[in-house]
């Protein structure tokens, strides 16, 4: 479909930045789903490409993983520069996820792929399962992969 061809298009940071792809991104989903997203992005810094590209896939497939799984209406994501990491912090109001996350879980597949891609980023990943009640998420990227 034409909304999956958009998601997996390469970013062009020529034309626009992490952040306008980022809002572009959760606008569309707002508007194709019944979720009400709350999306900030609080970096300044000019990141590398391979740190945009992780940031924007990571938030997507948090962002589509809340609105397929969660059975929720609300999602919370903030980027944030603190003072030596990148902060990702996903939340949502849903029902939280039931299994650990492995390879072997089909139905966590895409947590799977984003607690691979921060640790490839030599991150760290961590899950909150609510009880019902939503999932946490809290991502730290190293800042030594922005460039001066």
């Amino acid at each position: 479909t034409r909304e999956t061809l958009e998601e997996i298009q390469p970013l062009d940071s020529m034309t626009k930045t992490l952040k306008q792809r980022l809002q572009e991104f959760v606008d569309m989903k707002i508007v194709r789903s019944d979720f009400h997203i709350h999306f900030s992005y609080l970096i300044n810094e000019e990141l590398t490409s391979d740190l945009q590209t992780n940031i924007f896939r990571i938030s997507q497939e948090l962002i589509n993983n809340g609105i397929k799984h969660s059975n929720g209406s609300k999602i919370t994501l903030n980027i944030e520069k603190q003072v030596d990491y990148l902060l990702i912090q996903y939340n949502d109001d849903g029902i939280g996820m039931k299994k650990r996350i492995s390879k072997e879980n089909n139905q966590n597949l895409g947590m799977f792929g984003i607690q691979k891609r921060v640790l490839a980023s030599q991150g760290e990943c961590l899950f909150h399962n609510k009880d019902g009640m939503g999932l946490d998420v809290q991502i730290y990227l190293p800042l030594h992969l922005i460039d001066s």
